[in-house]
């Protein structure tokens, strides 16, 4: 299974899925120096630097970066720029978005997700357009919370939904390898009623994939289901 990333300082989830998953291949790409860059270094993961302020141009770079070193089954995007062009057109691409989708696009998501006072708090992975947050949604992961809680404590309730996602994704792409269906996600509602997490109340139906999940849980204090 090969797995791409594009991400900057919101790489963290990618970099623990590639520590609990030895026997994926990731390759991560950033567009400034952050702290996802030291922990490839740190963990053996190969990285790239597009250092591109245009949307456009830096879409067509990192496309032609994923066709030299791809194919991929999945590209995952933890990123705060909006994409375009070929990056969107011909890869297999999800973004990761802190929020239950379509409330709280943008920025800030999680901080203004707790000002509102919700009692929900949420986490959506979906397929990219050209806007900010939107397209089909793939899956959801959902956890209660309260708004007296210290945002450190919101942030990584999120931080554990997007681990979740990405290995219930890893998951399915797993299933799909071993059935010999073929690779690369599914899209759109089709994706979220083949690969059955629309929550992580259940998610991951498969021990290994289970056993990860729960180690991240003990490791962080919370406990999604």
């Amino acid at each position: 299974m090969k797995i791409a990333a594009i991400c900057s300082k919101g790489g963290s989830p990618v970099i623990t899925c590639a520590q609990l998953c030895p026997e994926a291949s990731f390759f991560v790409l950033t567009d400034r120096a952050c702290g996802v860059e030291a922990a490839c270094d740190a963990n053996r993961i190969a990285h790239e630097r597009i250092e591109e302020p245009d949307a456009r141009v830096f879409s067509e770079k990192a496309s032609e970066r994923l066709h030299q070193r791809g194919p991929f089954d999945a590209v995952i995007m933890l990123f705060s720029r909006l994409v375009t062009g070929s990056l969107l057109t011909t890869h297999p691409l999800l973004n990761i978005h802190p929020s239950l989708l379509p409330a709280f696009r943008g920025f800030g998501a999680i901080k203004n997700a707790r000002v509102a006072g919700v009692r929900w708090l949420g986490t959506t992975l979906h397929q990219p357009t050209e806007q900010m947050d939107d397209g089909p949604i793939v899956a959801q992961a959902c956890s209660p919370v309260d708004p007296a809680w210290p945002l450190t404590r919101w942030e990584k309730i999120s931080y554990v939904h997007k681990v979740g996602l990405i290995l219930g994704l890893m998951e399915r792409l797993a299933s799909v390898e071993a059935s010999g269906e073929g690779s690369g996600p599914a899209r759109g509602e089709e994706a979220s009623q083949q690969n059955g997490i629309q929550s992580l109340s259940p998610a991951l139906r498969t021990a290994v994939y289970l056993a990860r999940m729960r180690a991240i849980e003990r490791k962080e204090e919370v406990r999604l289901t």
